[in-house]
């Protein structure tokens, strides 16, 4: 359900319902709730649209997203500034590797 009309600050109000969220975030519905439910919240806290139905602010669920975000590239430098964080693992080079020699040898016995 989305709801389209200007909040007081002039953005755009639209309400997502749970598995938007849970597409945006890739977060599960329990995870979102258990940080919702943290002391203080860690998680945008939905609006009440009535007895048994809930949504959340999509401007707030974003800037949840661009925190996060935030918070990557600040530490250490995140992903731009940190080239080892882009380093491949021994084991998974070395995986790769093998994976790649089985894949040479199979189609070079291909051509003959």
């Amino acid at each position: 359900m989305k709801n389209r009309r200007e909040s007081e600050s002039g953005l755009p109000l639209v309400l997502l319902k749970l598995p938007e969220v849970r597409f945006r975030t890739s977060l599960s519905g329990s995870e979102i709730y258990r940080r919702i439910a943290a002391d203080p919240p860690s998680f945008p806290v939905p609006v009440k649209l009535g007895q048994r139905a809930s949504a959340w602010l999509e401007h707030e669920v974003t800037e949840w997203c661009e925190a996060r975000i935030a918070a990557r590239d600040a530490h250490k430098g995140g992903l731009r500034g940190n080239s080892s964080i882009l380093a491949t693992p021994d084991w998974e080079s070395s995986r790769m590797r093998a994976t790649t020699r089985k894949t040479e040898e199979r189609n070079a016995g291909d051509g003959e």
